[in-house]
């Protein structure tokens, strides 16, 4: 049988590793990794990387004639530095983008539909000091319209969650929009059975997760007056903040440390993802209060780790795990009722959430979307 040649455009991403290795499981030797890191040390990426693009290629494109024969092209994530790429490829060359939220969240509805009202005021307040810079770059080099013309390029897209294709196929009259393909990224570096231990099986675990990263879409403000409100006594509120934009970051980790006080325990620095992952496996509860789908890769781990998870009711996330069975409650139950934080699910509800978990973000599940995503692409495209 011929080898393929499956050519990945990246980003330093911590998800990446994982995901080219069930690309190399399902076809052994057949893919091309090209990262773009502008000329800086890779750091989350420990796999040999076969190119390496900065602003030259965001100009003018990668060089194929360096890279060879393409059969496959898979986005991970739509950049605008890829934009180029897209553009000059050949037609007949399947493109696979794999969405990861925030590459299409602000074409299915500017950043306030995401926004609830106190955290709203709070965005008023910060955008004031936007970028000049990105806004230039914004205006000339990569319009809206043209983004528009790259994703009617793209012949698949898999969005995190298969409920948001529909959500950006219908936000705009396309003149054609990429067909839908399912296929998702692991929810941590490792299968999520490592990070479950017989000791964590029946351990009580009080500490509280709250949110995923240091965006403006986690809502923080609100969570915090919910939060402010009930007896936490000893138990401590977890708040990632060493991700996303590190100016937001920092003013919410002063609201966080005067509000919550003593229980909050704010994670400001960089860790790894193993340190990460031991650090949130206190939480024995989670509150994820976006609007939008967002940590998706937090719900599931969690979920698989036996803790209570509390969603928006609004988030795609929150209406696609219900439907399939998983057990998790809304923010506006916990609003309603304080007291879901007294009480941890059952050993019974712990399994069948694996189960279910298992059954849609396993490895195992992982490599046959592999299979089955390039499969299809290479005999329809001939």
């Amino acid at each position: 049988m011929k080898k393929l040649r499956i050519l990945h455009l990246c980003t330093d991403e911590k998800f990446i590793d994982r995901a080219i290795s069930t690309f190399e499981l399902a076809y052994p030797e057949q893919n091309i990794v090209c990262i773009y890191n502008k000329g800086e040390e890779i750091l989350h990426i420990k796999r040999e990387v076969d190119f390496r693009a900065g602003f030259k290629e965001s100009l003018l494109g990668i060089d194929f004639s360096k890279i060879g024969h393409v059969d496959v092209l898979v986005i991970h994530s739509l950049r605008d530095f890829w934009f180029k790429t897209i553009e000059k490829l050949d037609k007949k060359i399947p493109v696979v983008w794999i969405g990861w939220g925030y590459d299409y969240y602000d074409l299915i509805g500017r950043i306030d539909k995401w926004l609830l009202k106190d955290t709203n005021l709070f965005f008023t307040q910060l955008k004031k000091n936007k970028n000049f810079k990105q806004s230039i770059k914004e205006l000339i080099l990569y319009p809206t319209i043209r983004r528009l013309k790259v994703i009617e390029r793209i012949q698949y897209f898999s969005p995190v969650i298969p409920d948001e294709y529909n959500l950006l196929k219908n936000c705009r009259n396309w003149s054609v929009f990429p067909e839908q393909v399912d296929w998702n990224y692991g929810a941590a570096e490792k299968d999520l059975s490592y990070y479950v231990s017989d000791d964590a099986e029946n351990a009580t675990r009080e500490n509280i997760l709250v949110g995923n990263s240091a965006t403006i879409t986690n809502n923080h403000l609100e969570i915090f007056d919910i939060l402010k409100k009930i007896d936490l006594q000893e138990r401590k509120l977890i708040v990632p903040l060493n991700y996303g934009d590190m100016d937001y970051g920092f003013r919410i980790q002063q609201v966080a440390n005067e509000i919550l006080g003593r229980n909050a325990d704010v994670l400001a620095d960089f860790m790894p993802l193993e340190e990460y992952m031991e650090k949130i496996s206190s939480c024995g509860f989670v509150i994820m209060n976006h609007v939008r789908q967002q940590g998706v890769g937090n719900i599931i781990s969690m979920i698989y780790m036996g803790a209570k998870v509390f969603l928006r009711e609004e988030n795609p996330t929150f209406n696609f795990l219900r439907n399939k069975g998983v057990m998790i409650f809304s923010v506006q139950e916990l609003e309603r009722d304080s007291l879901l934080l007294s009480s941890s699910l059952t050993s019974c509800e712990v399994i069948e959430n694996r189960v279910i978990i298992e059954g849609i973000w396993s490895n195992a599940v992982l490599l046959e979307k592999t299979k089955k995503l390039v499969s299809t692409l290479t005999k329809k495209e001939g």
